[in-house]
């Protein structure tokens, strides 16, 4: 469980991290393909010594795959923040866990119980809640099609992680694996910051590039740690109580280091949550 708690710890501070972004000016873009540089460098500094990357190696295109799926999630984030708003974003990536959930009861034989399936409806609710943002300011157009796909693509980068490491991963590839996921995310980032640059409308910011190595150091912890509780937790536990732990922890460093004030809503939401928690804790 500690490695769990390291994963989301990791991954609320990224909440923060975003959120700072935002104030600081910084460009999050290049600052998220400035950090799996340093993905990639805390990758072959947990290297196992004399541990070499095979062309044959079973996993090798899995890593790929989901690399580009992760940095093709954050920018269709950012695209659909933009033009439908937070909260549909938010609900639509969040929600994402059903589908690695669903498979692990369907593909992977986790048992199905009425608890966790009660954990999981609650999980559903929580999120939902927790997400919800005053709608008042949001679009009134709104292309429904941009949260759709990250549902589907986040829930299936999930899957293919879970499948990946059933199937192929050791824990002592782990890291190997990491900077091959990181490294093919990395490379589909900067050719794009290239070819922004060539074009001429993209500059290079100083700042958001040296934001990447905070941004980095969470990140790659983040992807980690679930390496590693994905071995001792099933993952129609996992998954829930990985989002709904982020949601809690990320809400409350938010109220403390932003004075962000939850609505009715959403204290409803922290509420189911922390009853899921507890369910799939017990499940």
């Amino acid at each position: 469980m500690s490695w769990f708690w390291i994963s989301v710890a990791c991954s609320a501070v990224n909440f923060v991290y975003f959120k700072a972004f935002e104030r600081w000016g910084i460009q999050t873009f290049q600052a998220v393909a400035s950090n799996y540089v340093i993905c990639v460098l805390l990758g072959l500094w947990l290297l196992p010594g004399g541990q070499k990357l095979s062309l044959d190696t079973a996993w090798l295109p899995w890593a790929s795959l989901i690399g580009a799926f992760y940095i093709f999630i954050f920018w269709l984030i950012g695209r659909s923040t933009q033009k439908v708003g937070v909260a549909p974003t938010a609900i639509a990536a969040k929600l994402s866990m059903v589908i690695p959930v669903t498979a692990a009861f369907l593909l992977y034989g986790d048992p199905f119980t009425i608890t966790a399936f009660s954990a999981l409806l609650l999980a559903a609710a929580a999120i939902g809640l927790t997400a919800n943002k005053n709608t008042k300011t949001q679009p009134k157009n709104r292309n429904w099609q941009l949260p759709l796909i990250i549902f589907i693509s986040a829930g299936i980068a999930d899957l293919l992680l879970k499948h990946t490491e059933i199937s192929f991963l050791q824990s002592a590839d782990n890291a190997l694996f990491l900077i091959v996921l990181f490294g093919a995310a990395g490379i589909i980032g900067w050719l794009a910051i290239l070819v922004g640059w060539l074009q001429g409308s993209l500059k290079l910011n100083l700042k958001s590039l040296s934001a990447g190595i905070l941004l980095g150091l969470t990140n790659f912890f983040s992807v980690y740690g679930i390496l590693f509780a994905l071995k001792s937790l099933k993952a129609s536990v996992l998954f829930p109580l990985n989002n709904l732990a982020i949601i809690l922890i990320s809400s409350a460093l938010a109220a403390l280091l932003f004075r962000e004030r939850l609505q009715r809503r959403q204290y409803w939401g922290v509420l189911l949550a922390v009853l899921a928690m507890g369910l799939l804790l017990w499940a």
